[in-house]
Formats: structure tokens, C-alpha cells, sequence
């Protein structure tokens, strides 16, 4: 994705397997990235099995606590002074940039569905250049994993280092991050209808492809 200036943070990751065979190996690469690092599933959402990591014994608890949701974890290196937007695309059209303070350390599972105590702002306050370079990157990131539908790509800004990162794609977000196309003109039902008729168009140009090959 670099090539395509889709900038994310460094990272190490591994399956089950790979991990059993060579565990110090991987805790080596992890160690590199220097801590705290973040632990985390690389199939789930809702913050699901994420754990921030502070030393080696906080990684060894977090992994096996991963690997109980995912065969596939992910280990990136933890920001400290940062803050994390979010911006939706769906076919050509780019939502507006929220932004989401929290106060702990993670947007945990509590915060976003328990204890509300997160704060979104939306639209995000930010410059005109740190804007268009959110959108940039929502689209580049969208066009690079061939998205056909609904995502929201989260983003994290490195406020020591002045550099955005995508952090994550959320395909089919929850409530399909209706709330961020409203700014343009694109409410839920519309969204409905939109999601709707894509779905179909693709099934249909699905069916014109040849599905045997005579030998």
C-alpha cells in the first residue's frame, strides 16, 4: 500500500501457527517496535480483543487473550500523543471526518457501546491539507482492497510526528456510518437504496461471467 502513499504505522503479524514454531523470533520483531505496543485480531471490530501492551510479560497475556477470538493477530506500534478520525467512502462518495476522543488509552468495546463517553466531532476541526489528505487516503486505501461497499477507514494522527495513518477499513459499518453522509445529502434510506442497487448491478455483471471451461 506504500506505493500508493497509504501511510500505517510499523507492524508485526502472524498466525497461530507461525507463532507456536518461532515465538521468539516474533517477540524479537515485536521488542523492535519498542513499546507500548497494541495487540489485536485482525479479523474483529468493536475493539474486540485488543490489548495496549506496556512489556514482554503484558505481550505474552495479550497474545494468548487475542488468539482466543483470531487465528490471525496483528501487533502495531502504539501512539501516545495522537488523535483518531474516521472517514466513510461508498463507491465516489467521501463522507465527512469525524474526530473521537476518548479517555482511555483504546476506543474500547465499553466506551463505544457501554458507558458513552466518548465524544464525536463532526465535521473534525482540522486544516484544509490535513482534510484533503484524509480523503486521499480514504480513497487510495478503498481502491487498493477493492472495496465494493460501505467502509469506514479509521485513521490515527501522530501529533509528535505530524503524520495521519490508516489504522483501519471497517467494511459494512455498523449502521453502515450513516451519520457521516448526511453532510452530503446522502441519509440512510438513500444509503439503503444506493447499497441496494450496487449489490445488484454487481450480481448482475457476476452472472454475465463465464463460470465453465470445457476440457
Amino acid at each position: 500500500l506504500n506505493s500508493k502513499n497509504i501511510v500505517f504505522g510499523d507492524f508485526v503479524s502472524f498466525n497461530s501457527e507461525e507463532f507456536n514454531k518461532n515465538q521468539a523470533y516474533f517477540i524479537d520483531q515485536i521488542n523492535e517496535l519498542n513499546y507500548p505496543v497494541i495487540v489485536k485480531p485482525s479479523q474483529l471490530g468493536s475493539s474486540i480483543g485488543i490489548k495496549k501492551v506496556n512489556d514482554e510479560k503484558e505481550l505474552k497475556k495479550a497474545l494468548n487473550y487475542a488468539f482466543k477470538y483470531d487465528d490471525f493477530i496483528i501487533v502495531e506500534k502504539g501512539l501516545e500523543n495522537f488523535r483518531e478520525f474516521n472517514c466513510a467512502i461508498f463507491k465516489n462518495t467521501v463522507s465527512e471526518i469525524e474526530e473521537v476522543e476518548v479517555k482511555s488509552d483504546i476506543f474500547t468495546f465499553e466506551d463505544k457501546y457501554q458507558t458513552h463517553e466518548s465524544k464525536h466531532l463532526l465535521p473534525a476541526l482540522i486544516d484544509d491539507q490535513l482534510k484533503e489528505k484524509i480523503i486521499d487516503m480514504t480513497i487510495k486505501t478503498s481502491q487498493s482492497l477493492r472495496n465494493e461497499s460501505i467502509a469506514r477507514i479509521d485513521f490515527l494522527y501522530d501529533k509528535d510526528e505530524n503524520e495521519i495513518y490508516v489504522n483501519e477499513i471497517n467494511t459494512i459499518p455498523g449502521a453502515l456510518s450513516y451519520y457521516l453522509f448526511e453532510s452530503k445529502g446522502n441519509y440512510f434510506d438513500e444509503l439503503l437504496d444506493m447499497l441496494i442497487t450496487e449489490t445488484m448491478k454487481r450480481n448482475y455483471k457476476k452472472k454475465l461471467l463465464l463460470n465453465h471451461f470445457s476440457s
